[in-house]
């Protein structure tokens, strides 16, 4: 299990024109040296991003809710950069849900397309693994 270990942290909080929250730390850390870059919160379907990753890979610490306690809620994911493009799915059933994605794909500005169905609201950590 991770701990996290805060160490000096720099945030800052931007609310974009379509809802989406955006937050940026830089130096808070995970143990084994991942760094937590980005975190977007939101609802609906949209993009978010840029974020930049410097190693070899990424993890995304992804968490919904759906609209009520019986739907079936999904996320796609469309993650992009220069020479990377990936897609991820994930379905599940239930009032919440939580995932971790890891993605090997080099250094390099990232952005990703949310795409949602049936989810009251959602969070993606972007982590990047050194």
């Amino acid at each position: 299990m991770r701990h996290m270990i805060p160490t000096i942290s720099i945030l800052c909080l931007v609310v974009l024109a379509s809802g989406c929250t955006y937050e940026t730390s830089s130096n808070t850390t995970q143990s084994g040296q991942d760094v937590n870059v980005a975190n977007f919160t939101g609802s609906g379907s949209q993009s978010i991003g840029p974020f930049e990753i410097k190693g070899q890979s990424f993890k995304l610490i992804i968490t919904a809710e759906t609209q009520t306690t019986s739907d079936m809620g999904s996320m796609n994911l469309r993650i992009s950069s220069s020479n990377y493009q990936g897609f991820q799915m994930r379905s599940f059933s239930g009032p919440t849900w939580s995932d971790e994605i890891e993605i090997d794909s080099g250094p390099g500005s990232y952005t990703i397309n949310v795409e949602t169905s049936n989810l009251k609201n959602w969070r993606i950590e972007v982590w990047d693994v050194q």
